[in-house]
C-alpha cells in the first residue's frame, strides 16, 4: 500500500471508532484482568491504541523502523527540545486557559482524577504511556502517510488531526499547537524520539505541577474551573507567556538552524523525503470529514 493522505486520514479514523467501541469490547476483557485501577488504565490504552495499530501493520505490511521513524537523535537535539519544552510551558498554559474561558476544563478534571492515585503510576498513566502511544500513532503511522505533501501541510493537518482526536473543545487548541510542534520535531530530526521526549516533557511537567498544587492546597483543586476563568488569574499567565517568546524563539532558532545543517554542525540526522504526489493529494478526504463531523458532534451536540 502506497504512502497517502487517504490511508492516514483513514487509520485517525479507525483510532476514533476504537475509542467509541471502547466501551463494548473491554468489559469482557477487563473480567479476566487483575481488579486493579493502574492496570485496567493501563491495559485499556494499550489496547485502543493497540487494535488499529495491529490493523494499519497487516494491511499495509510496513516496516516498523520506517513507519515509526526509530532513528537516532543527537545529544544536542536532546537538550534543545527539552529546553524548548519547559519554556514552551506558559504559552500552551494560555491557551489552555483562554480556550476554558468558553469550555469547560475536561483536563483539569482528569488530572484531579490521577492525583488519587499513586504518584509514580498518575505520571505513567498521564505522561509516559501517552507519549508513547500517541506519538507512535500521530507522528508515526499518521505522519509517515503525509509525507506525500508539503511539509507545512503535514504538520497542520497531523496536528489538528492530533487536536480534534482529544474529542473535547478546551483541549482541541493545546493539542493542535502541540501536535503541530510535535510534527515539526519528527521532520526535522528525522526521528520519532524527538516528539515523544518532548510530549513526555510537557504532560510530565504537567502532572507534577499539578499533583503539588492540588497537595498544597485541596481548596484549589475544588474551585479549579473558576479559577483558570478568572481574568484575574489569567492575565499574570499572559504576561509570563509574552516574557518566554524571545527566549523561545531564539531557541527554535538555533534548533531550525542546525538541524537544516546538520552536517556543518556535525549532528547525526536522519532526513525524513517528502515529495508532493502528481496530482496533489487531497488532504480532505471522506475519512477526514468523517472524522471532524464525529468531533464537532460530540463536543457540540
Amino acid at each position: 500500500m502506497q504512502k497517502s493522505t487517504l490511508t492516514g486520514n483513514f487509520f485517525a479514523l479507525m483510532l476514533i471508532i476504537s475509542m467509541f467501541a471502547f466501551n463494548f469490547y473491554f468489559p469482557p476483557i477487563q473480567k479476566i484482568l487483575p481488579q486493579n485501577t493502574i492496570v485496567i488504565l493501563i491495559a485499556g490504552r494499550l489496547i485502543m491504541f493497540g487494535i488499529p495499530m495491529a490493523v494499519f501493520f497487516t494491511v499495509t505490511k510496513k516496516p516498523a523502523k520506517n513507519v515509526f521513524f526509530l532513528n537516532y537523535i543527537s545529544p544536542v537535539n536532546i537538550i534543545l527540545i527539552f529546553l524548548i519544552s519547559i519554556i514552551i510551558q506558559p504559552i500552551l498554559m494560555t491557551v489552555s486557559a483562554l480556550s476554558s474561558f468558553f469550555v469547560p476544563n475536561a483536563a483539569a478534571s482528569y488530572l484531579e482524577e490521577m492525583n488519587s492515585l499513586p504518584s509514580t503510576a498518575a505520571l505513567f498513566i498521564t505522561s509516559v504511556l501517552p507519549a508513547f502511544l500517541e506519538e507512535l500513532y500521530f507522528r508515526g503511522i499518521i505522519l509517515s502517510n503525509y509525507t506525500c505533501v508539503s511539509q507545512t501541510k503535514a504538520c497542520l493537518f497531523v496536528g489538528l488531526l492530533f487536536g480534534m482526536a482529544h474529542l473535547n473543545g478546551q483541549q482541541f487548541f493545546y493539542a493542535f499547537l502541540m501536535g503541530t510542534i510535535f510534527c515539526y520535531f519528527v521532520i526535522r530530526t528525522g526521528s520519532i524520539f524527538s516528539s515523544i521526549l518532548s510530549h513526555l516533557v510537557i504532560n510530565g511537567s504537567q502532572t507534577i505541577l499539578s499533583a503539588m498544587v492540588m497537595r498544597s492546597a485541596p481548596q484549589v483543586s475544588q474551585s479549579a474551573e473558576a479559577v483558570s476563568q478568572s481574568l484575574q488569574s489569567f492575565m499574570p499567565l499572559m504576561y509570563f507567556a509574552l516574557l518566554t517568546l524571545i527566549p523561545l524563539a531564539a531557541l527554535i532558532y538555533i534548533f531550525d538552524v542546525i538541524n537544516r545543517n546538520p552536517q556543518k554542525f556535525h549532528i547525526q540526522n536522519t532526513k525524513i523525503t517528502f515529495v508532493e504526489t502528481f496530482p496533489k493529494q487531497k488532504v480532505i478526504n471522506w475519512p477526514f470529514v468523517t472524522f471532524a463531523v464525529i468531533f464537532l458532534y460530540y463536543i457540540f451536540i
